[in-house]
């Protein structure tokens, strides 16, 4: 009779496994875009910058199919929101992906969109093909490789690097080269996915090197308010006062 019983917990055990990984994950936090035009349009804020580049994790950590939603999904959703929140300014910009699987180019790391002028539908048709994961997580040959793009941009350039921060390589290193050469013309910026600490650690650190940007996470700027939050400080800033009659 033990014997019996203890067989039919563990299948009920291992079904409800399962069951867990099968079920839909939750709703992503609901979402608003707040319409930033206004303040630009009022001449009440100018842009900050005159190009952006993303880099976007695609490596095998980014995948995670059992506890809400994998962290790939959060890094396409919050890069999509913040796409559907920038402004009608003129402002260049480029995707790249790192930690390639197979709907991806066969490569570490690889160019999806641009440079270009920024076009927020073509942005989103390139971001589309950020669907899957594979690899490692070579986030410092993304950074290096960049450099290519930052010599086509001329101006004032914000790097933004989504990613759960579990690099494989010598991130730091990377970013600390590209802003001896850039100065003060490249601001980074970095947006966590999940909570590893770790993670957290080297993000922060990043941006810590860039000097002009600032680290968050993808919890904190999902919401329509934090997006536009996000958005304002990165693209926009404070038009100078205008000369007394």
């Amino acid at each position: 009779m033990r014997r019996i019983f203890f067989t039919v917990f563990m299948l009920a055990m291992v079904g409800a496994f399962f069951t867990g990984c099968a079920t839909a994950p939750p709703p992503m936090a609901p979402f608003q875009t707040h319409d930033l035009n206004p303040k630009v349009q009022s001449g009440e804020y100018v842009k900050a910058v005159d190009n952006f580049i993303v880099i976007a994790d695609g490596s095998t950590s980014m995948s995670d199919r059992c506890q809400g939603h994998k962290k790939l999904d959060l890094s396409r959703e919050v890069i999509g929101r913040m796409n559907q929140t920038i402004p009608a300014i003129e402002v260049n910009s480029a995707l790249r992906t790192y930690g390639q699987g197979p709907c991806l180019p066969r490569a570490a790391t690889s160019i999806i969109y641009g440079p270009v002028p920024h076009a927020s539908a073509d942005f989103a048709a390139a971001l589309g093909k950020y669907t899957c994961t594979g690899g490692n997580s070579p986030m410092g040959k993304a950074i290096a490789e960049s450099d290519a793009q930052l010599k086509e941009m001329s101006g004032k350039t914000a790097m933004i690097i989504f990613s759960d921060g579990m690099a494989t390589d010598k991130a730091a290193p990377a970013a600390e080269a590209l802003k001896k050469e850039y100065g003060d013309r490249l601001c980074i910026y970095t947006v966590l996915i999940g909570q590893d600490k770790a993670g957290k650690g080297l993000m922060d650190a990043l941006a810590s090197i860039g000097g002009c940007g600032f680290a968050t996470t993808a919890d904190e700027i999902m919401t329509g308010a934090g997006m536009a939050d996000f958005v304002q400080k990165v693209f926009l800033a404070k038009a100078p006062p205008k000369p007394a009659p």
